[in-house]
């Protein structure tokens, strides 16, 4: 690989990585671990901060004032170390959330919704479709009922 190579894969290798680390079972030891880390690095902070608030409405305004930053670097700095924006990090992370409770099975789909800071179910039920390729309720019955449910093939790009 020469250095053109590198300047452009190196970017999208890195993307993947985090990419995959947060789709897999590792996700909530690294949210622990930059939890540890949040006095030492504002990412981490955020980090900590979101999952502390996870069914709160968030805005990267307020994440970027929680760190003392604009709104703007606090955005481009977020990416930098994730690979991707705080939003979609936010929203990656209440759908890991709600795939949890839904397979925990105490609460319904709404409550689900409304535990992970969706105020609109629909919303909700459109953003878990998409992300994981079947509804809330598809998922939670297919794990409850012991069958294998696929999600990263159904996720997975063609």
């Amino acid at each position: 690989m020469n250095g053109s190579d590198r300047r452009v894969l190196a970017p999208i290798y890195l993307q993947e990585i985090v990419y995959r680390i947060l789709q897999s079972e590792q996700c909530t030891r690294l949210i622990d671990a930059a939890a540890e880390e949040s006095g030492k690095n504002p990412v981490a902070d955020v980090i900590h901060y979101v999952t502390e608030r996870i069914s709160e409405p968030l805005t990267i305004a307020e994440l970027a004032e929680h760190v003392c930053m604009s709104p703007s670097t606090f955005a481009h700095l977020f990416r930098d170390v994730t690979g991707m924006s705080p939003y979609q990090f936010v929203k990656r992370l209440r759908l890991d959330r709600a795939r949890g409770l839904l397979v925990d099975g105490s609460l319904n789909v709404s409550e689900v919704a409304k535990a992970v800071g969706y105020a609109s179910l629909s919303s909700f039920i459109t953003e878990f479709k998409r992300h994981f390729g079947v509804t809330p309720r598809a998922y939670a019955d297919a794990q409850r009922g012991g069958v294998a449910l696929r999600v990263d093939r159904a996720t997975a790009p063609v």
